[in-house]
């Protein structure tokens, strides 16, 4: 079934965010989450900043639901690993999440925004976000 943006000619895009940098590796790339939580409990941040970090992380602990898959065996000796993408219809967990990567921007760590139609070969979902294996889809920056 098609949605009413898709009969229109717009195609909704999944949406993830994603930081490249962190202190003490290079070129890796991941979820906001994990610098979140460093950061929410780092002492050496502001506590305004640890402070407004753990106010959203509660917000998507109560609001977003954990998935319970994250990989994907892909035949008797390699596994594929799945990113996450929030649903185009979750705009109240994307608005969120672009005010924490917000604040995790003013702290310093660079987080870009990525669009895909096709995300990949989906191993969880939920009402909100979509984990997926990649399948060399080309995403493309948004922000």
């Amino acid at each position: 079934m098609f949605s009413n943006a898709q009969i229109m000619g717009q195609i909704m895009s999944y949406i993830r965010f994603v930081a490249f940098e962190r202190p003490g590796a290079n070129d890796a790339s991941y979820g906001p989450f994990p610098l979140a939580y460093q950061n929410a409990r780092h002492r050496t941040q502001p506590l305004c900043f640890r402070r407004a970090l753990r106010d959203q992380l509660d917000w998507f602990e109560d609001y977003l639901p954990v998935p319970d898959r994250f990989s994907h065996k892909l035949g008797r000796t390699s596994r594929g690993i799945g990113v996450c993408w929030f649903k185009p219809q979750a705009k109240t967990h994307i608005g969120r999440m672009r005010e924490m990567c917000g604040i995790l921007e003013e702290i310093g760590y660079p987080i870009d925004c990525y669009r895909a139609d096709r995300p990949g070969l989906p191993i969880y979902q939920d009402a909100y976000q979509l984990v997926a294996l990649d399948h060399k889809i080309q995403s493309r920056k948004a922000r």
